[in-house]
C-alpha cells in the first residue's frame, strides 16, 4: 500500500482474541476469502475506499478506522521492520518453503 506517509505491505498475520473471532466468524471468513478476488474485496470494503487506496490517499489511521467500521470490531495496524512477518503460509508449497528455510541464519 502506498500512501502519502510511505509504502507498506500487508501480511496474512492476524492477532485476534478468541471470543472476538468466535463472534465474527462470518465476516472474518468473508474478508479472508475476498483477499484474492478484487470484485469481492470491493464489495466488502467499498469501491470508493479501494480507489483511495490505489491513489495512495489513505493514511494508517484512516485504514484502521475504515476496517473497524466495515468489520464492526476494533482493527489496528502494527508496523514492523522484520521481513519474516510478511511470509504468508497459505498452501502446502508455502509450508514446504518455510520448512526449508526455518533454520536459515544470514
Amino acid at each position: 500500500m502506498k500512501s502519502r506517509y510511505g509504502s507498506y505491505t500487508g501480511s496474512s498475520n492476524l492477532v485476534i482474541r478468541p471470543e472476538i473471532a468466535s463472534a465474527n466468524v462470518n465476516v472474518i471468513s468473508t474478508l479472508l476469502n475476498a483477499r484474492s478476488n478484487p470484485s469481492k474485496l470491493a464489495g466488502l470494503l467499498g469501491s470508493g475506499f479501494l480507489f483511495k487506496l490505489m491513489l495512495g490517499t489513505v493514511g494508517i489511521k484512516d485504514f484502521e478506522t475504515h476496517m473497524s467500521n466495515v468489520l464492526n470490531m476494533k482493527c489496528g495496524v502494527v508496523l514492523l521492520k522484520y521481513p519474516e512477518f510478511f511470509f504468508s503460509l497459505e498452501n502446502v508449497d508455502d509450508i514446504k518453503l518455510a520448512e526449508k528455510y526455518k533454520n536459515f541464519s544470514p
